[in-house]
């Protein structure tokens, strides 16, 4: 237990491959996410048409109950993840 639910609720896990296509590209960058399912889409391919990886981990912050609106100088949160 933890506060109103459970660890698991309040956790967020992130992977990315950062490389894309080419070195330091963003496209075709494949991110991987887990979450509390009740704030972030899951089991789905979502296209973040070359967001930068930064805001995925702003969304997860958001999904925890963090409020980020940004990471180092990336601003902004990666949308198409939360519901």
């Amino acid at each position: 237990p933890e506060g109103p639910g459970t660890l698991l609720d309040s956790t967020f896990l992130g992977m990315g491959f950062g490389e894309g296509i080419s070195a330091h590209g963003r496209s075709n960058m494949h991110l991987f996410v887990a979450g509390p399912p009740g704030k972030l889409k899951m089991g789905q391919a979502i296209a973040a048409n070359g967001e930068h990886p930064a805001r995925m981990w702003v969304a997860g912050m958001n999904s925890v109950g963090v409020n980020a609106t940004q990471l180092g100088q990336i601003t902004g949160t990666m949308t198409s993840l939360l519901k």
